[in-house]
């Protein structure tokens, strides 16, 4: 007689250890930065985050301190873990600060992704570029964790639905030639379930150096621990059938990804500095520096509905409450932020029209879609810097 299997659940082992949190050295209180699940494992079999993907996702949340900040164990800077765990070593503590020397306390803070500035010619060095993809003479046929054959779907790194920051970041000339956010370096095949934890934020991408040393490579980095049921199967992968250009929409798909931590930070009611976007007179866009106090932090940030990063055609009403809360929007205006958020978009328009007619990439262009939030009257200003036309 045949025997029949039951469908096992899935062990969810993130949710059993506490996350590494990593916190403001200024702030007393409500200061995590960034909160990551134990996913790596070090040679005594430890669980904890690697260092050097832990510490980049504080500096994009920082405003890209990449060249002088560092973490430690505390907030005054003496016990500096580079000093005791390499870049690719695992972090086991509970807690660590990151130190930004020589700055005015306290350093401000990105608080969504439509506010970040993408660091063009910053990248940290370890981010490499992307080597050629071999094997499957044709990638857009399989996944690339999986390498499943089925269910698959072209995944932006950069979300469809951030056109307007694309355009206002200058993504569309990264590549040295005029780009749509469709171009294939910002493309990736991912399988349908794998695309959906993607999207989600529970997944990104990182470089990291294996065991056996060697150039460091591209693998898959689980964020989330609402994403146990695919650890470790889908942590670690090396990531097939990247194209050779994606180094910018990697290093931008993985700010993404992390700088929807800091709207519990810029939310808790509290005072904050904050680096934001705003719209010059001429429409063209700057970013300043600036001190909020909580009350119009929670009202830029905390009002809003929720998106996903790939728009759906009709919202599903089986998500769990913790799927809610990742594909909560980072980045809600409010009603009074429109009208800069227009400018901007006007401008993309007009820099839309002029390019369409020289255009030679093969991709076509895509309708942009008003995204982020404009600045409110603020207590402080230092503009940080601007985007030509």
């Amino acid at each position: 007689m045949e025997h029949f299997q039951r469908p096992q659940i899935p062990k969810l082992n993130l949710l059993a250890a506490n996350n590494i949190k990593f916190l403001h050295p200024h702030y007393s209180w409500k200061n995590i930065l960034l909160s990551l699940p134990r996913v790596d494992q070090n040679p005594a079999g430890k669980l904890g985050v690697h260092h050097q993907t832990a510490l980049i996702g504080c500096q994009i949340v920082a405003n890209n301190v990449f060249d002088r900040s560092y973490l430690s164990l505390d907030k005054e800077g003496i016990q500096r873990v580079d000093r005791t765990i390499g870049s690719d070593e695992v972090l086991t503590d509970n807690e660590y600060y990151l130190i930004v020397p020589d700055v005015d306390a306290p350093y401000p803070v990105v608080p969504s992704f439509s506010d970040w500035q993408f660091p063009h010619g910053g990248i940290p060095s370890s981010w490499p570029e992307v080597e050629p993809s071999t094997g499957v003479s044709e990638p857009f046929q399989r996944c690339g964790v999986t390498k499943y054959s089925f269910a698959i779907e072209s995944a932006h790194l950069v979300p469809k639905e951030e056109a307007t920051w694309f355009n206002l970041n200058s993504m569309d000339f990264t590549l040295g030639q005029y780009a749509t956010i469709n171009t294939s370096a910002n493309l990736l095949p991912l399988r349908a379930d794998v695309h959906k934890i993607f999207d989600k934020r529970w997944w990104a991408i990182v470089p990291k150096i294996g065991p056996d040393g060697g150039a460091p490579k591209y693998v898959s980095h689980i964020l989330h621990a609402q994403a146990g049921e695919v650890f470790p199967e889908h942590h670690n992968v090396e990531v097939q059938y990247l194209h050779q250009l994606s180094r910018p929409y990697l290093f931008a798909r993985f700010a993404w990804a992390v700088l929807i931590s800091t709207k519990w930070f810029v939310t808790s009611g509290m005072g904050r500095k904050v680096v934001r976007l705003q719209a010059a007179s001429d429409d063209t866009p700057t970013w300043l520096t600036m001190s909020l106090p909580g009350e119009q932090l929670k009202s830029l940030y905390l009002a809003g509905g929720s998106r996903s990063a790939t728009p759906q055609k009709k919202r599903r009403t089986t998500d769990t409450p913790a799927e809610e809360e990742m594909e909560s929007s980072d980045s809600s205006c409010s009603d009074d932020d429109e009208d800069v958020w227009d400018a901007l978009q006007r401008r993309n328009r007009r820099l839309q029209q002029t390019s369409s007619s020289t255009e030679t990439a093969p991709d076509v262009g895509t309708t942009l879609k008003s995204v982020g939030e404009a600045v409110a009257p603020v207590e402080e200003e230092e503009m940080v810097s601007g985007l030509g036309a």
